[in-house]
Parts: structure tokens; sequence; C-alpha cells
């Protein structure tokens, strides 16, 4: 009977030992947080890479890494940013490849190929991301959104005012890219301006983010070269109409500024031209190079 008291004992206490084991082990993977690797957050479909103890991750996701970094000829801070832009484009041109994407998913992968650029890649993956721009450019020509990046790294988003159809088709995307909900109304308000001492301008809503070597502003030269003049923004916004002025600065407390020639890193800034564009061709020159804002 004392024997038959000590093994029931033994058995309860080991029982015991067994459960508190897999409790903490429970709580060792569970509390493991995903770690954010996301080079740009203004279009906010940015993905996450988690940690490889994460029960999340899936296990040939260390292989894909490895795999990925072999397509990446580059080290360091410049191949940390270059995969985790190819990982973005991949995340988002797979949804449009399986009909779950929408226009942002379609303007941020169309973005990130043209980040990819400005870094040495394989010859294989520089055919998959042209193969996968060129489907997307078939979606997004009439797109009032364009990018480009700098070879030193500096990030450009235009958002320009929507002709046409363009309108309503690009709205939420717009609207999701810049961060507020008005964005749309803005740009068509200074299109069609509801009042008649408004001046009819062309505007231009940049973004800037240095992902390499961040400033604390940038010194930029703006031009449009789509028609047989080279148009520059207007060097006085803030006095070239006081309608005008006070509709983006006050009424939709956007930034804008007579500063025509800088922006600062991580910032919103509205540029004005005089002359309404359909299909306006945008060049953006910083550091001595001339970069080319596409969609």
């Amino acid at each position: 009977m004392e024997f038959t008291n000590h093994l029931r004992t033994f058995a309860i206490i080991f029982l015991l030992a067994l459960s508190l084991y897999g409790c903490n082990q429970s709580d060792s993977t569970s509390k493991v947080s995903p770690q954010t690797v996301v080079p740009s957050n203004v279009i906010t479909t940015g993905t996450q890479t988690p940690s490889k103890n994460s029960p999340d991750v899936n296990p040939t996701s260390e292989k894909n890494s490895a795999a990925t970094n072999r397509e990446i000829l580059e080290t360091g801070k410049r191949q940390e940013i270059a995969a985790a832009l190819l990982s973005e484009f991949r995340e988002n041109y797979n949804k449009l490849e399986n009909a779950e994407g929408d226009k942002v998913e379609m303007l941020t992968a169309s973005d990130r190929a043209n980040g990819l650029k400005i870094f040495n890649l394989t010859d294989m993956l520089a055919q998959e991301l042209e193969r996968g721009k060129k489907n997307i450019l078939s979606n997004i020509n009439e797109s009032p959104v364009f990018s480009g990046y700098s070879k030193t790294g500096v990030h450009f988003i235009a958002i320009v005012q929507p002709i046409g159809q363009p309108q309503e088709i690009y709205r939420q995307a717009i609207d999701a890219i810049r961060g507020e909900n008005n964005e749309t109304d803005l740009l068509l308000t200074l299109l069609q301006p509801p009042d008649s001492r408004m001046e009819i301008v062309y505007a231009m809503d940049l973004y800037a983010e240095g992902l390499l070597q961040p400033r604390e502003q940038y010194h930029i030269e703006i031009s449009e070269e789509s028609g047989s003049i080279v148009q520059h923004p207007i060097s006085d916004p803030l006095h070239y109409d006081a309608f005008v002025a006070d509709t983006i600065t006050q009424t939709y407390n956007r930034e804008m500024d007579n500063e025509i020639n800088t922006i600062k890193n991580k910032q919103w800034k509205f540029f004005l031209f005089k002359v309404i564009l359909n299909h306006p061709q945008f060049t953006i020159s910083i550091d001595g190079e001339q970069v080319s804002l596409t969609h």
C-alpha cells in the first residue's frame, strides 16, 4: 500500500513538471515579437520579417532569406534596404497575381521595383522585376502617383492632380498614400476652384526620404519636360495667389513655402505650376543626378 502511495505521488509530481515545462516552452515562443523591416513609412503596405523563433515562421523562411541575399549583390545597409524593398515588391505583386490587390498594392509594387533599380542585382532578379513592372504598368498608366530613387538612396513620391477619369479611380489610393482622407479633394479644388478669384494651378505634393544616408533636408531642382518649354515650380507660391495659398496652408493645413529648392526629410511639401499637365514628365535634380519620376 505504501509503495502504491509513493508511486501515485511520483506520477503526480512528474505530470506537474511536464505541464510546467510545456507552459514555459509556450511562453518562450509566444513572447517573440516580429521585427519590422520597412525602409519606407510612406506607403503603408510594408512587410514584417518575424524572428526565427516566432511560431508563425514558415520552416523555409531562413532558406528564402538566404536566397534573397544571393539575389542582391550588395552588402551592409544597401543589402538590407534592397532586401526589404524586394520583400515588399513580392508581397504586393503576389496579391495582384491572386486578384487580392487594389491600386495601392499596384502602386506600392511599382514603387519598390523603381527603388530596386539603384542596387546591384542578379540578372534573374532584374528580369523578374522587369516582367512584374510591365504587367503592373498596364493598370496604372493614368496614375497621378509617381516615384523615383536617387543613386544615393533618396526616395521621392509625387502626387499630382488626377485629370478626368482617374479622379475617382485613384481617390482611395491617393488618400491612403498621403495619409490624409482629403488629399484628392484638395488637388481637385486647386484644379477646379470654387472661388472665381482663385487662379487655376497645377499642384504636386512631393515627399522625400533618405533610405541610406538621410539628411535633415535636401537641395533639389524640379523640372517638368512634357511640353516644348521646360517648366519649373512657381518661385513664390505663397504670394502668387492668396486664395490658393490659404486653401493649401490654412484650409487643408499642408506644407508650402517659397523655398522651392529644398525639401525636408520624411516630409510632404506642395509645389505649384502654371500650366495644367495631362501627362507630366517630372525630373528632380539632386546631388548632381537627374532622377526621373515615373509610374
